[in-house]
């Protein structure tokens, strides 16, 4: 078995190096081969320059390739075009591995021979960061519904037998960081492969830290306001392919989000959260138009 880790890059050559060093010493089995496709997407920092020792001193084990066209998921689709494993193993570069990272992965398809996605626990590297865009479940899981999808899987620690892209196709470029939707090219590249059939699966052994350096409510607000508009362009795409599953969870959030801001409205109570959430969508939802 081969693991391709596939790490799009944009001016975090820090946390990136960071990464590269720690991916270093994985404790993996003397069967199990490796390598770190490293997709820069078009930085300005050093990251090119910081990147290079890693793959000069070890070129079985690191490559580099520059993305140009702005957009993590373009980065991704490079990446998995140019990637040599039969796993896919997908992770951001503020992120630290635990030191069996890539053996549990390994074990898990091969002990689930039928497994096509496989999502990871996130915890936070960083005890003073707000506790963000983390998966802490400590259950096994095998994903059964739209619901735990999204509740269990996040991009920063997921794995995708390479079958999966056959079916599904890549992520989607109009969707994630470098795009005005900004967020939800992950969750909406999974869902499509749940809609597929695909078995999918959440396992806590599977670890990684995620060192993403958020301190301030501000940052959190702007970042729930990325996944919001996101949200609104992932419903906006699969409603217009007339996709009930997806029109019945758009409608129930913003019928509620709505019912809730007229009864503020009418009670002279404040709804400035519910707007922001419903105008959050409905931006995400015209971007996507």
């Amino acid at each position: 078995m081969k693991l391709s880790i596939i790490i799009a890059s944009y001016n975090r050559s820090e946390s990136l190096v960071s990464f590269l060093r720690q991916i270093e010493g994985q404790v993996v089995p003397a069967t199990l081969d490796w390598e770190v496709v490293i997709v820069d997407n078009n930085s300005t920092d050093a990251t090119r320059a910081l990147v290079t020792p890693f793959v000069s001193d070890n070129p079985r084990r690191f490559r580099y390739l520059l993305e140009g066209r702005q957009g993590k998921s373009t980065a991704l689709n490079t990446g998995i075009r140019e990637a040599a494993g039969e796993i896919l193993v997908f992770t951001d570069d503020d992120c630290i591995p635990s030191h069996d990272w890539l053996a549990s992965i390994a074990r898990e398809f091969m002990q689930y021979p039928s497994l096509s996605v496989v999502g990871g626990r996130v915890e936070l590297y960083d005890k003073h960061d707000k506790p963000v865009s983390i998966r802490t479940c400590t259950e096994r899981t095998v994903v059964s519904s739209p619901s735990q999808l999204f509740s269990l899987l996040i991009g920063c620690n997921m794995a995708i037998h390479r079958r999966v892209f056959a079916a599904v196709s890549e992520f989607d470029p109009f969707l994630g960081p470098g795009h005005k939707t900004q967020a939800f090219e992950d969750l909406d590249f999974l869902y499509r492969v749940h809609k597929q059939g695909f078995e999918i699966a959440y396992a806590p052994e599977v670890l990684v830290y995620h060192n993403h350096g958020r301190t301030t409510d501000a940052e959190i607000e702007r970042l729930n306001r990325n996944y919001l508009v996101g949200r609104g362009a992932f419903y906006c795409k699969h409603i217009l392919k007339l996709d009930e599953q997806v029109l019945k969870m758009a409608y129930w959030e913003t019928s509620s989000l709505t019912k809730g801001l007229f009864k503020g409205l009418f009670a002279g109570t404040k709804v400035a959260d519910q707007a922001r959430v419903l105008w959050a969508l409905l931006v995400g939802a015209a971007y996507r138009l």
